[in-house]
């Protein structure tokens, strides 16, 4: 039986985790071998680059991937329902295990020693960042510009999973959104490279733009073999987001328009939203990852925390709901949308 789960976009805003001091976090996980050695082996074996990149979206997938043993450790899903929760879009209705409470409660966000999402999406997400900057530096380094369409594309993913990572880091960690001149994150372009400073919004925000953009101009002939790789378009999407968080409303307009019209990419159906999202192939879907039994997951995962119809802590004891404001504002945003459809349909 297989299960799946999108890596996806969404529209809601998140709210800030506040940021980490480097007396109590580990910038970076130190289980890599040097550029030196990766380097030596690509010119005998460039597929390696490929098996990195590989590794850096099994990252998204993997439990443990945020340095913990906890349950809520499992991948990028995991920073989606913390978002969710912190939003106030997804509500803790009852807690048993206290695996989320101190984020339902806004505790985490005020006191980073306790369990619980500060350090797990920090090291996850610098994880992907420091694993993207090795790929990068084995193929040539950050303003190579390859000859080899395939190794160019190869980097091209790298760079726009660099950006994904930074740009969710800001999104957790910078408390007063996008303000160009207040300092952010620490940036790291380099494996090489620790202890940096925090940069600012405008510098963080700068390199994630130049990330895509690169990204986009190395992927415009890719044709990917499987959803969980970033094409041009996914690339285009994470600009758009970025663009989005600046305000910058008419460089999203475009962005999306772009996405729709040349991707192929349709809304859902109606039939396919209340299947429950379950299908990777679906044509709605732009970025997002095939999961069966062989990836191993099971309590520990999105299932393990909201699926009520299985054995799951949605079931026994961590129960989380939808928002009711929000739950009452989709169904006034689809009969909108119904009205809208019947309108042009009258004008044909």
């Amino acid at each position: 039986m297989k299960k799946y789960i999108n890596i996806t976009f969404s529209l809601v805003a998140l709210i800030a985790l506040s940021s980490c001091s480097e007396d109590f976090i580990t910038v970076y996980p130190n289980e890599f071998v040097s550029v030196e050695k990766i380097e030596e082996s690509a010119e005998n074996d460039p597929e390696l680059i490929a098996g990195q990149l590989n590794g850096i979206y099994t990252t998204m997938i993997t439990t443990g991937t945020g340095g913990t043993t906890n349950h809520t450790d499992f991948g990028h899903k995991s920073y989606d329902l913390y978002g969710d929760i912190l939003s106030g879009d997804l509500a803790l209705t009852v807690n048993t295990y206290n695996w989320y409470y101190n984020v339902s409660a806004l505790l985490t966000t005020v006191d980073y020693t306790l369990t619980g999402g500060n350090y797990e999406a920090w090291r996850y997400f610098y994880r992907i960042i420091r694993s993207a900057n090795f790929l990068i530096a084995s193929a040539g380094g950050n303003d190579f510009v390859p000859e080899d369409e395939e190794l160019g594309q190869l980097i091209g993913q790298a760079k726009a999973m660099r950006a994904y990572a930074y740009f969710y880091l800001a999104q957790y960690y910078v408390n007063n959104g996008y303000v160009p001149g207040e300092p952010a994150l620490p940036l790291y372009l380099d494996p090489e490279t620790t202890a940096q400073p925090l940069s600012t919004n405008q510098e963080v925000y700068a390199q994630i733009i130049k990330d895509l953009n690169d990204a986009v101009s190395l992927l415009a002939n890719f044709d990917r073999s499987s959803k969980n790789q970033i094409d041009m378009y996914v690339a285009k999407a994470l600009l758009a987001y970025t663009y989005g968080a600046m305000g910058e409303d008419e460089m999203v307009a475009d962005l999306t328009s772009e996405i729709i019209s040349d991707g192929g990419y349709t809304l859902m159906s109606g039939t396919e939203v209340l299947g429950g999202f379950n299908d990777v192939a679906t044509a709605g879907w732009m970025w997002g990852q095939d999961l069966t039994l062989d990836n191993g997951l099971d309590l520990v995962s999105w299932w393990g925390q909201v699926d009520i119809y299985t054995y799951s802590y949605g079931a026994f004891g961590d129960v989380k709901a939808i928002d009711e404001d929000l739950y009452n504002a989709m169904a006034a945003y689809t009969a909108a949308i119904s009205k809208t459809k019947d309108i042009k349909l009258s004008n044909k």
